[in-house]
């Protein structure tokens, strides 16, 4: 018995299935792109507000007794201010201080606030690169993101091109059968 030939209708169902799973395929690498990416902000995201956390702790002062949850700088504070106070109702008594512990007190305080000055300074120096050093991290994330990107264009244009070459000869076989 001889075979029947196949219609062009089977040709062409196969076509689209074949079509239909390299298409599913692409879908499944860009969801995958996609999430990768995702998670990739996720990191960066708790990154920055890791940074900026620790940012504001640094910012507060360290109090260096174990307590992370107390407000910064709380004990300090409060000593310091008995010690001004203190001196503040001796001052008001009248009591007599010798003229060396004056001395002594107007060098600490010029100390403390040449101490805080330089602090500040380093603070803002440090901001200034970790700023810069982020810049230029972004950039080179946005580079490798493009290298990556023109890629994967040049992987899919060639994946399309094998499509469309596919189903033109797919289309002419079916042409020239029917009309041989």
């Amino acid at each position: 018995m001889p075979e029947k030939p196949r219609s062009s209708l089977t040709w062409l169902l196969a076509a689209f299935l074949g079509a239909q799973l390299g298409l599913l395929w692409l879908h499944g690498a860009l969801l995958h792109r996609q999430q990768a990416q995702l998670t990739q902000i996720h990191e960066d995201l708790q990154d920055l507000a890791d940074a900026m956390d620790s940012q504001n702790n640094g910012d507060a002062g360290d109090q260096g007794d174990g307590n992370d949850w107390a407000p910064a700088g709380h004990h300090m504070r409060s000593r310091a201010h008995g010690r001004y106070a203190r001196a503040r109702r001796q001052e008001a008594q009248g009591e007599d201080k010798p003229k060396e512990k004056g001395d002594e007190m107007d060098q600490a305080t010029k100390d403390i606030e040449d101490t805080k000055k330089s602090n500040q300074d380093a603070v803002a120096k440090a901001r200034q690169r970790q700023s810069q050093l982020s810049i230029e991290e972004n950039y080179k994330k946005g580079q490798q993101q493009r290298e990556v990107q023109e890629a994967q264009y040049e992987w899919t244009r060639w994946v399309w091109l094998a499509l469309i070459v596919l189903a033109a000869a797919f289309g002419i076989r079916a042409y020239v059968k029917r009309n041989a």
